[in-house]
């Protein structure tokens, strides 16, 4: 408080002369007088003592930099004139503590679902940081919560050319090497997109010396079994003493989840590298890369024959994400959710057919009624690492929403009926999947947006469904039961190599691919035949 009174009474003085000297003129002609016997003092004190010079240097710096941590956030006014005057004067580090601040308030606010005002704190916080974690997190505000993609992406970019800088400064500029932070290790789904980051270092020609994943003792490993799948194809550094170099310039080396940054130096967002990475290997007509050991797979079986599935018996995996899975960001990925009984007649048309279908998740879930060819297995004592991985790996097909385990199946080549899958640009990667979108529908008249109109900005990346309301008057729907049990049955069909297809719907799907591409949209994956023949005017 007693910086602020100084600016104050430093704001107050200038006021007060020049109203003095307009009510005494003949006061100017001290000025300067004045102004030349202060100038002629400083020289003589600084000839006597020269170091004088840098202590009045010092003490002015110390001045700035107690005034910038002790401003209020909300004192809008005395940033705009301190900060940039700062700037001249001090390190970027000296800024470290104010960014911060406005940083850990961005997350705090975006955390509780309020991206407007998050954005306005990373906002303050950019203005004055050089961290690439703060321009990386602003970014996933941008995008995730405001639907601003491009936006996010030019943050991305800003946040991967620190690291190059850093990179150069090491002499580092150059090198092929791709270290995997533990945010690669933090999710199960994180966990299985490691699928196209192997595959697209394979396609490179990097070898297994050039990348690393280091998982620091102790850090929460949501999958212990699949991240030991990986070891073969990936250096696994639990110890940061033995790290290839160290830590800070592995850092300066990221292969960032989100967004990373090439070999050519352009970043890209994940979706993109990690659809251009599936085509590839796809037209190369290259196999799965994971494939469970025999040990494993009579395990695996031996717990589904004490829970009454023959070993000869065919199964579904099932996971729907409810809204208990997530604590961190839980209200804005709320739209990641889906209910449970809207996937009754679905797995009623699984069982009627022969076929079981396999739970997953977390015993917190909501409970299936009891049927035929059913196993809760979420409920069960036979929940495990390696158990989750089995049932992923050995199932006829997955159908699921768009949360973690929906990203093991296609790991091990198992196809997926993607429900309730969300967001609308994050089109699924993998050909032989399909899938249904939640759909936008406008508050005031009850349209529902096109394709088209769902790719656009702010509506293709954003998950806050509370501001998209606010901002954009729309509401989530989410799937049918009959739009599901009609995209099973498709699969159910293609599983028998049963074709029918009939030449609009093909047609309808050369459109849809159209549209994806022509909003710049990536993935493979096909929406269901019925969504789209109940559904004339989505495709316009």
């Amino acid at each position: 408080m007693k910086t602020l009174k100084m600016i104050r009474r430093a704001h107050d003085i200038p006021i007060s002369q020049t109203r003095k000297t307009a009510q005494r003129p003949t006061h100017v002609i001290f000025i300067p007088y004045f102004l030349g016997m202060f100038i002629l003092r400083w020289v003589i004190k600084t000839i006597r003592r020269p170091a004088y010079v840098w202590e009045l240097w010092s003490e002015l710096k110390s001045f700035i930099r107690s005034a910038i941590f002790e401003l209020p956030l909300n004192d809008t006014a005395a940033s705009r004139f301190l900060f940039p005057i700062a700037k001249l004067w001090l390190s970027a580090s000296d800024f470290y503590p104010t960014a911060d601040r406005y940083f850990q308030i961005g997350n705090r606010q975006l955390n509780a679902n309020e991206p407007d005002a998050a954005w306005n704190s990373f906002r303050s916080c950019l203005r004055y940081s050089i961290e690439p974690v703060h321009f990386s997190v602003a970014a996933i505000c941008l995008m995730v919560g405001l639907g601003r993609f491009q936006e996010a992406m030019a943050l991305f970019t800003r946040s991967n050319m620190i690291l190059l800088e850093r990179a150069k400064a090491l002499g580092l500029a150059e090198s092929k090497f791709r270290f995997l932070d533990q945010f690669w290790a933090g999710g199960f789904g994180h966990l299985a997109q490691m699928d196209y980051f192997v595959k697209h270092q394979i396609l490179e020609g990097s070898t297994l010396a050039d990348s690393v994943l280091y998982v620091p003792r102790g850090f929460p490993i949501p999958n212990k079994f699949l991240l030991d799948l990986w070891r073969p194809f990936l250096h696994v550094v639990e110890d940061e003493a033995d790290l290839p170099m160290p830590l800070g310039a592995l850092n300066a080396l990221s292969f960032y989840f989100l967004a990373p940054r090439l070999f050519d130096g352009t970043t890209v967002h994940l979706w993109e590298i990690g659809a251009k990475t599936y085509r590839r290997w796809e037209d190369e007509k290259r196999g799965p890369l994971l494939k469970l050991d025999s040990e494993t797979e009579s395990r695996g079986w031996q717990i589904l024959e004490k829970n009454g599935i023959p070993r000869d018996a065919w199964f579904v995996a099932l996971h729907v994400r409810e809204a208990r899975s997530k604590k961190f960001h839980a209200d804005l990925h709320n739209v990641l959710n889906a209910n449970i009984t809207d996937y009754l007649p679905a797995i009623e048309e699984i069982t009627r057919r022969g076929g079981w279908v396999i739970r997953m998740g977390d015993p917190s879930m909501t409970a299936l009624p009891a049927g035929l060819n059913v196993f809760d297995y979420c409920k069960s004592d036979h929940r495990s690492d390696w158990m989750d991985i089995f049932l992923c790996a050995s199932a006829s097909f997955f159908m699921g929403t768009s949360s973690g385990p929906a990203y093991v199946p296609t790991d091990f080549g198992v196809p997926c009926v993607h429900t309730n899958w969300w967001p609308p640009a994050q089109r699924p990667w993998h050909s032989n999947d399909i899938f249904i979108p939640k759909l936008y529908r406008k508050i005031a008249d009850g349209r529902v947006l096109s394709l088209s109109q769902s790719l656009r900005e702010p509506f293709g990346y954003c998950n806050s469904i509370s501001y998209l309301k606010k901002t954009q008057d729309v509401e989530v729907l989410d799937n049918s039961a009959d739009d599901i049990r009609d995209a099973v049955i498709e699969m159910l069909e293609r599983m028998e190599n049963i074709n029918n297809y009939n030449a609009d719907d093909i047609k309808a799907r050369e459109l849809a691919q159209y549209i994806y591409q022509s909003n710049d949209v990536h993935g493979a994956a096909r929406l269901a035949r019925a969504f789209l023949q109940k559904r004339e005017t989505f495709l316009e």
